[in-house]
This record gives C-alpha cells, sequence and structure tokens, in this order.
C-alpha cells in the first residue's frame, strides 16, 4: 500500500532508514543502553538535557512530511531564480 506525499512524515523516513532518532542509547526506544559512567539516569545533566532535545526533534521530523519538504525546496527554488545577478 502506498502512502501520498502528505501522509509520510520524515520522522518515519529516519527511522526506517536510520533506526531511532535518539541522540543518547539510554533514551532510545528500540536499541537502549546503560551509558557505563553514568551513576543515576534520573539525575543525569546530559540525558536531562537530551530528553528536551530528543522531544524537539521527534516533533519536527514527525510534523513534516515529504509533501512539505518538496514544498520547501520549490519556494527556496522560486525565490533563488528571482535574484538579478548583475555581476560582469
Amino acid at each position: 500500500m502506498s502512502l501520498p506525499p502528505s501522509k509520510i512524515s520524515i520522522g518515519s523516513i529516519v527511522r526506517i532508514l536510520e533506526g531511532d532518532l535518539a541522540p543518547l542509547q539510554c533514551l532510545s526506544e528500540t536499541n537502549y543502553a546503560r551509558c557505563d559512567e553514568c551513576l543515576d539516569e534520573t539525575t543525569c545533566g546530559i540525558r536531562l538535557v537530551m530528553v528536551d532535545i530528543n522531544t524537539a526533534i521527534a516533533q519536527v521530523f514527525d510534523n513534516l512530511t515529504l509533501a512539505d519538504m518538496v514544498e520547501r525546496s520549490k519556494l527556496a527554488s522560486q525565490r533563488q531564480s528571482r535574484i538579478l545577478d548583475y555581476s560582469i
């Protein structure tokens, strides 16, 4: 079954090609591994910051579709084609 580009999220594409979006394995839902040097995941400063980053990345990827990406590319090309080049 094929889906139209407007129904395919960039997040789903990245997950299929690259696996989990998590920047740290201790945040991974599919490939979890505890960090060797971490004494307590609940108070780890790096992990706490990366949770926010992971959430932000997932929200952007999951709310952006393939159709959105194509449209952005078209608009950027149109803007660039309107730039007049006066160089000699």
